[in-house]
């Protein structure tokens, strides 16, 4: 297991869920990855959590904040270099600015936005705070999926962005984008499929490792959870699950090939 110390400019560095249900959630996430909850103890830290495995910080989670219609649901981050800077790339590429870039106490510099086809992610610029200490491991963060409305304006998008690459694909009969920064691997794209409901978003998810995806499959649907997809293998190896927590938050398992 090996401690991570910095992520590039482009990379996805950190993921938290913003829930309906912080109690329940703290106990759903522990059970099935083994988690600790660790409160921020600063007065307007609105109940901000750390998650962590092994005492390493995995991820991270609060409750929504007042007047969030939305469901509950994960955010994932990309690092960058210069928040402020990024939000204006991204706004002359064609997406928009959520929430502006803050600074977030000593940790770091953050902002929200939303790609061309409405798929929401947030930037992070840190400082004190690094980003995940842990990941590509059992119970942490190992792979992030955009499932998107327009596949060709997203690859142009964060091609301009961030400078990603996007190789696509045909991999059991469905057309599967993955996105490289520099020689790494970094996040895979879909198209929505036909059947999903049309009022449902182009999403970023994030997936978490495990071991054994079949059995945590069960050990969700246990515990209150559903189960949307899988457990299947992935064309060329690996095998993956994508849940939704008992609040309706979505994730992924994923098992390396």
């Amino acid at each position: 297991m090996a401690e991570r110390t910095e992520f590039a400019h482009g990379e996805f560095a950190w993921a938290d869920l913003m829930t309906d249900d912080t109690a329940a959630a703290t106990t759903f996430y522990a059970t099935i990855f083994g988690w600790t909850a660790e409160p921020v103890e600063m007065p307007d830290a609105g109940g901000y959590t750390m998650l962590t495995l092994n005492g390493l910080h995995v991820a991270a989670l609060s409750p929504k904040q007042p007047g969030d219609p939305g469901p509950s649901r994960w955010q994932v981050y990309v690092n960058v270099d210069d928040a402020d800077k990024t939000v204006e790339q991204a706004q002359a590429a064609g997406g928009s600015a959520l929430f502006p870039a803050m600074d977030v106490f000593t940790s770091g510099r953050m902002a929200v936005l939303a790609d061309p086809a409405g798929a929401v992610f947030a930037l992070w610029q840190p400082k004190e705070h690094r980003g995940a200490r842990l990941t590509d491991e059992p119970g942490a963060l190992t792979w992030v999926e955009l499932t998107t409305s327009d596949t060709e304006a997203s690859k142009t998008f964060y091609g301009d962005v961030f400078g990603w690459t996007a190789e696509t694909s045909d991999g059991g009969g469905m057309a599967y984008t993955e996105f490289g920064l520099g020689d790494k691997t970094i996040a895979g794209m879909m198209a929505k499929p036909p059947g999903m409901p049309a009022d449902i978003p182009s999403y970023w998810m994030p997936y978490f490792q495990t071991t054994d995806p079949d059995k945590l499959a069960g050990e969700i649907t246990a515990l209150g959870g559903t189960i949307m997809a899988g457990p299947d293998d992935v064309p060329g190896g690996g095998r993956y699950v994508v849940a939704a927590d008992p609040q309706g938050a979505a994730f992924g398992l994923y098992r390396p090939a």
